[in-house]
């Protein structure tokens, strides 16, 4: 973890993945600087992972600025 200014946060990129009666989940923490950044990179995983029903994310900026989506996963 890093910290910067009272703001904490992932030193770098993590990866797991659990299965899950039959379904297969895949996570993906990155360090990102800003909206944009978030977006291209859930674009590109959406490309990349054409074969998934959800692609789920959220992500939280230290301006405070924070979003997510379950993309219709089911509760």
């Amino acid at each position: 973890m890093i910290w910067l200014q009272g703001y904490t946060t992932i030193a770098g990129e993590a990866r797991g993945e659990l299965t899950e009666k039959r379904s297969r989940f895949l996570g993906l923490a990155v360090p990102a600087e800003g909206e944009e950044r978030v977006l291209a990179l859930v674009a590109g995983l959406r490309v990349r992972h054409r074969e998934a029903r959800h692609h789920c994310w959220a992500y939280l900026l230290k301006t405070g600025h924070a979003r997510y989506s379950d993309d219709g996963e089911p509760s």
